[in-house]
């Protein structure tokens, strides 16, 4: 059951959520601002701590991100820029949780706009 505003309200396609994800494999090398970017472009902050929903934190070679569809937060591993180890971790205690050989990182939000559209979004509000 949902109001009509609910069901009248346009979500993206799954199609368009996996596109605009991130997978991550381990054993697989990745330029860390790269991946930093496109963290912000999904609407992930940056912040000192990665503590809650939407954010992520970087310390050296480890990435800290806090997706929305997970219960807890995501710690990519990295030596170089070859991923050795992702796994989840209680942000309290930073007590590892489980491990994994591959995750997929969505969007904060539904819709997830890159560089050009946003531009295009503020030339239209502006006008």
């Amino acid at each position: 059951v949902c109001s009509v505003a609910g069901f009248l309200q346009k979500v993206p396609g799954k199609q368009s959520i996996i596109s605009e994800s991130i997978e991550f494999l381990i054993k697989e090398e990745y330029i860390q601002e790269e991946i930093l970017q496109k963290l912000v472009q999904l609407g992930y902050e940056r912040r000192q701590i990665c503590d809650h929903y939407g954010t992520f934190s970087v310390k050296g070679g480890i990435v800290d991100i806090f997706p929305s569809h997970l219960n807890y937060p995501i710690r990519l591993d990295f030596f170089g820029e070859e991923l050795e180890e992702i796994k989840s971790y209680d942000p309290d205690s930073q007590r590892s949780i489980s491990n994994f050989d591959k995750i997929t990182i969505f969007p904060v939000y539904e819709f997830a706009l890159n560089a050009k559209e946003k531009k295009e979004y503020y030339e239209c509000i502006s006008v």
